[in-house]
């Protein structure tokens, strides 16, 4: 399955960007590799995108021209895809107008410099290390560990210092659209 997402961020953003047209707007989770997607999908639609959580995520977006710091890794595959991908500074500023909450359990990658890069261009971008704030021991999958309700916990914590925390107006899904009866009844 990953190897399906690998370069296909634009369109899988596109195909969010097409799901929140019907869903209205969201805060968006991601994990992992997937941090990809809500890049692109924020940026393919930032009046639909409320904030985006990301738990680990794999790869950020850097604007072209800005000096950053890249990963070394001996393994070209991992080299390749935990470094930033370039896009437009157009592109990534459109991240600035959302909140953006990262959370790590254990390996940065990037993310420390891509939310530096959010708030220097005026964005809302923060970043938890785990470690740094006492919490140790948790996995890649840090939302499903055994100290998972913590976790959740701070994310509440955050949805809630922004507003987010509330649904007033649930989503119950897209309507069934209605189509008339085409089959003749009578002859």
């Amino acid at each position: 399955f990953i190897a399906l997402l690998l370069g296909y961020g634009w369109k899988l953003g596109e195909a969010m960007r097409d799901l929140l047209k019907r869903t209205g707007p969201a805060v968006v989770g991601t994990h992992s590799y997937a941090g990809q997607i809500g890049w692109y999908g924020a940026m393919k639609s930032p009046d639909l995108v409320k904030a985006v959580v990301a738990y680990e995520p794999g790869q950020v977006v850097y604007p072209e021209g800005e000096k950053v710091k890249e990963m070394n890794s001996e393994i070209p595959l991992v080299q390749q895809r935990l470094n930033p991908v370039r896009v437009s500074k157009q592109e990534f500023l459109k991240l600035t107008k959302m909140p953006i909450f990262i959370i790590f359990g254990w390996a940065l990658f990037n993310a420390r410099q891509f939310v530096n890069l959010i708030n220097k261009y005026g964005g809302d971008a923060k970043l938890i290390h785990l470690p740094e704030i006492g919490i140790k021991g948790n996995t890649h999958a840090l939302f499903s560990d055994l100290n998972n309700k913590e976790i959740l916990k701070i994310t509440e914590e955050w949805l809630a210092e922004k507003g987010l925390d509330k649904n007033d107006d649930p989503h119950l899904a897209p309507k069934r659209p209605v189509s008339p009866v085409t089959i003749p009844l009578e002859k």
